[in-house]
């Protein structure tokens, strides 16, 4: 060990040193720069994965924030559709029992809802169910809390219906997945796109006057006694969350 460091103090290892460095740097620069590489993308790795998670993490909020928006959005419809329900109430001869949807009971061929009163709340059956006036259904079944109604698309679903401010009258029926028909109308009358279809009065359960929809399309042949029309509803029976079962006062 002595003897090396004398010979390298009196730089005799020079040339074999030199020769050495030579070699090696090189190798040392190329090492460095790989093992700067390797840290750069480690660092890399790193980075991502922390953008990952902050994404993942914003992500989350942002659902959150979507589910909070549209909690809120259908509160607000809810506190919307009460509203008008209590507007309506307060200027009708009849009595209205809020109720809620709880449950959809429809089959392949029925749409039944069901809702959370019963006839400890006044309900009975064949009443009619509406939303802000307009005609939903009727009770088809009632329990203690608790009651069946039949929509105006079920295909058991028949009554009188007319054309709002005239005499003619025809037959509602449902159309399971297909909507609502008006048969029965006399051919020789004039029948147009968006007439307004009511409840006719002749239905001792129903009143007169509820508005069930629009005339969306007139089906009417020249050697056919009748002409019919299909009929787009007021209400999107498929949105239904609240309802109001009418009674007489």
């Amino acid at each position: 060990m002595v003897l090396l460091v004398f010979l390298h103090q009196n730089k005799i290892l020079f040339p074999l040193e030199n020769l050495i460095y030579n070699l090696t740097v090189p190798l040392q620069k190329i090492a460095r720069s790989f093992a700067w590489k390797i840290v750069d993308f480690i660092d890399l790795i790193k980075s991502i994965d922390k953008l990952a998670d902050e994404n993942q993490r914003l992500s989350e909020e942002n659902l959150h924030l979507v589910a909070l928006n549209n909690a809120l959005e259908e509160t607000k419809r809810e506190n919307e559709n009460l509203r008008k329900e209590l507007e309506l109430r307060s200027s009708s001869d009849f009595k209205y029992i809020t109720a809620f949807i709880v449950a959809k009971t429809s089959g392949e061929f029925h749409d039944h809802y069901l809702i959370d009163k019963g006839t400890k709340d006044g309900v009975e059956e064949n009443m009619p169910v509406t939303l802000h006036g307009h005609l939903v259904g009727k009770i088809r079944q009632v329990y203690d809390h608790a009651a069946v109604v039949i929509l105006i698309t079920d295909k058991d679903f028949v009554l009188n219906a007319k054309i709002l401010g005239t005499d003619v009258e025809g037959v509602i029926k449902g159309e399971k997945g297909l909507g609502i028909t008006l048969s029965s109308l006399p051919q020789d009358v004039l029948i147009k796109k968006d007439d307004v279809i009511v409840t006719s009065a002749t239905d001792p359960d129903i009143p007169g006057g509820l508005t069930i929809g629009k005339i969306d399309e007139v089906y009417s042949l020249p050697n056919e006694i009748f002409q019919s029309a299909q009929i787009k509803p007021y209400v999107n029976l498929k949105k239904l969350r609240i309802v109001s079962v009418i009674s007489p006062k």
